[in-house]
């Protein structure tokens, strides 16, 4: 078994065919008298690890290429509606690159090829010459601007918009850029799009 989550199971067998596939999912069905299907078989697939150990992956968060050539993503910030859609771009750049590959050896050696993407996109952003849709992030709010606790960057453009008179309601949605995310005063680490000028 490759990973588990709550209603997916990988597995990997070196020389299993298709059908070595389905009779272990009709196996599975019997003894548990759960449906179980073969989604399909992947050429490839990632899971990512976690944050807090390196060597574990997460359950949710992995992207795979299946035989028929689709892809198979969970997770990841191009799936995310509140992603900065220069960082969808990038993915979207790395997984295409990276989804030419046929084989596990090929992947590895399309790694290099994303690696550069990646840089690419990082001169890019250096440079300035982003634009403020490629930057933006776009967050509901969960609460009242003053009732956050934590200041999250969230937290912290709704703190603006309020500072410049906005009112916001919980679920609406706000707009903001990330300008220095390690800025030691939280101010100056995000600011709202409504209140850049041009």
């Amino acid at each position: 078994m490759l990973h588990a989550i709550v209603d997916s199971l990988w597995v990997h067998k070196p020389g299993a065919t298709g059908g070595d596939y389905e009779a272990l999912a009709r196996a599975i069905a019997a003894r548990t008298t759960l449906p179980i299907v073969v989604e399909g078989i992947y050429r490839w697939i990632g899971f990512l690890p976690s944050r807090v150990d390196p060597l574990m992956p997460v359950p949710n968060q992995f992207v795979g290429m299946f035989e028929t050539g689709e892809s198979k993503i969970r997770g990841l910030e191009i799936r995310r509606a509140d992603a900065p859609l220069i960082v969808k771009k990038a993915q979207a750049e790395v997984l295409r690159s990276l989804g030419r590959a046929q084989t596990l050896v090929e992947l590895r050696a399309h790694v290099a090829q994303a690696l550069e993407i990646i840089r690419a996109y990082r001169h890019y952003l250096q440079s300035g010459r982003a634009s403020l849709e490629d930057l933006m992030i776009a967050k509901s709010i969960s609460r009242e601007p003053r009732a956050y606790r934590h200041r999250t960057m969230t937290a912290i453009a709704a703190g603006e918009l309020l500072r410049q008179g906005v009112r916001l309601q919980p679920g609406e949605t706000i707009h903001y850029v990330i300008t220095d995310a390690a800025a030691p005063l939280a101010e100056d680490r995000v600011r709202a799009v409504a209140t850049l000028d041009g």
